[in-house]
């Protein structure tokens, strides 16, 4: 470790690399993104540890904990440096992540592929492992959705309304046919059904 100061402010102790990295030597002039980049690499430790307790506590994906030191004052470049550590280490792990969402979902019983990729993609975990997952994955949605049809069919608000019903297993990710073929396409509303956006479309 080094010990570095700027116009003779001392501003704490530095990596060998990290002094490789910035491109700096005594007496040399810097810039105020080399500076601020510099007082980065000295917080180093400091961004490893938030990034380390961050990752530890439950499974993140790697832009997860990118994000999260940014927040806390970390540049871009080093913020990926730890993250890229951390995955080589095992400690950030996309697969396992995905897997796990993969196996919650499977013992729901009532999550359809879209909603499950829907939610991988928004914990920002890399593209591949998300079809690798989905793809090795054995969800059942026929039996996903007659699950859920039987839970919610018997609630007084959706037998008022099959129009609700309907919308509300689109919105679940389940296809227009792979739902009207099991409670049929209610009459009225139907307008507002198609109509009607959901998460997927």
């Amino acid at each position: 470790m080094y010990r570095i100061a700027v116009d003779g402010k001392p501003l704490g102790y530095i990596r060998a690399e990290d002094i490789l990295q910035v491109n700096i030597s005594i007496g040399k002039s810097i810039d105020v993104s080399t500076y601020t980049e510099l007082v980065n690499r000295v917080k180093y430790t400091s961004f490893l540890n938030i990034a380390l307790g961050y990752a530890s506590r439950r499974l993140h994906s790697k832009e997860e904990v990118i994000n999260h030191i940014k927040v806390k004052g970390c540049s871009l470049i080093i913020a990926r440096e730890i993250a890229d550590r951390l995955c080589a280490v095992g400690i950030i792990d996309e697969n396992k992540l995905a897997q796990a969402y993969v196996r919650d979902a499977q013992i729901k019983g009532t999550v359809s592929k879209k909603a499950l990729e829907l939610k991988l993609k928004k914990k920002r975990i890399n593209p591949k492992i998300i079809a690798v997952a989905l793809n090795t994955s054995k969800l059942n949605e026929t039996n996903a959705l007659d699950v859920l049809i039987g839970k919610k069919r018997n609630q007084q608000s959706y037998q008022e309304n099959p129009a609700r019903l309907f919308r509300y297993l689109l919105s679940k990710g389940f296809s227009f046919n792979d739902i009207a073929a099991r409670i049929g396409t209610p009459a009225s509303g139907h307008n507002r059904i198609s109509g009607r956006k959901t998460p997927f479309e």
